[in-house]
């Protein structure tokens, strides 16, 4: 029967988190330059040579893309040496993430949640345990690795109280604006609708024609042409600050390709 690959739900997690394993690869430059034998990494890891947690320790990193095993000593891989010597602040950041990935099964629910928001753990176990074949206890065991995992990547960020997946570590994502502040609840209803008057004036955004459950909002661009967004109107607080969290992503994107302007002469 041919083995499962490395990574996959029916084992267990690596045996070394991500955080730990990139130290590790930081301790193999800092002793060897990117290369270290056998007998000195087990001083790294603290355990014999002879031992299973010796070779557990070992197959994190080589799950993780960090290593190559040779005859008697490991090497560095050019993941690692992005993060353990980077060139520029980016590939270190970028390394890690990539590093993360190279582990099947968090390659897969990075995929799946990747610019949405992370389910409760109990969900997110039960959907391991469902969808990808683990097995009990291993399912919550993978669940709370994989946040684990997000969080020494820099993927995964608190929008509106809630958990969101970046795709990227740059960061984008985490700069959503807070929301603005509730008008008091015992402000008269008067009050309210003459606030909405005033913000309808002055804001570009045009409400539409509802369309069964949801509402239509509009948007007059600079150029003329109108951009859209269809929101239920079930949606609560928390749903309206993930669609504000989304569209300060695509700002963010839009300002990075957005030509320089040019000064006035």
């Amino acid at each position: 029967m041919a083995r499962k690959p490395a990574g996959s739900a029916v084992e267990s997690p690596p045996y070394l988190g991500l955080a730990e394993s990139l130290k590790v690869a930081q301790e193999i430059q800092e002793r060897g330059g990117g290369t270290l034998s056998l007998e000195s990494l087990a001083e790294v890891f603290g355990n014999s040579m002879k031992s299973s947690s010796f070779e557990r320790k070992l197959s994190a990193l080589k799950n993780f893309g960090l290593i190559e095993r040779q005859r008697d000593s490991v090497r560095l891989t050019k993941l690692a040496l992005a993060y353990v010597a980077p060139t520029a602040a980016e590939e270190r950041v970028k390394a890690k993430a990539e590093a993360m990935r190279n582990v099947a099964l968090l390659r897969q629910l990075h995929d799946r949640f990747a610019g949405g928001v992370l389910p409760p753990a109990d969900s997110l176990a039960n959907l391991v345990l469902r969808e990808y074949g683990a097995n009990e206890p291993l399912h919550r065991s993978w669940a709370d690795f994989f946040v684990e995992s997000l969080r020494s990547a820099d993927l995964v960020s608190s929008v509106g109280g809630r958990m969101t997946v970046r795709r990227t570590p740059d960061g984008a994502e985490a700069s959503v604006p807070p929301p603005p502040p509730a008008l008091p609840e015992e402000a008269p209803r008067r009050g309210v609708q003459a606030a909405d008057r005033a913000a309808s004036q002055e804001s570009p955004v045009a409400r539409g024609a509802g369309s069964g459950d949801a509402q239509r909002l509009e948007v007059r661009l600079h150029d003329g042409s109108v951009a859209a967004v269809l929101l239920p109107r079930t949606a609560d607080p928390d749903d309206i600050a993930d669609v504000i969290a989304l569209l300060e992503i695509m700002k963010k994107r839009a300002e990075r390709v957005r030509p320089p302007e040019r000064a006035e002469e």
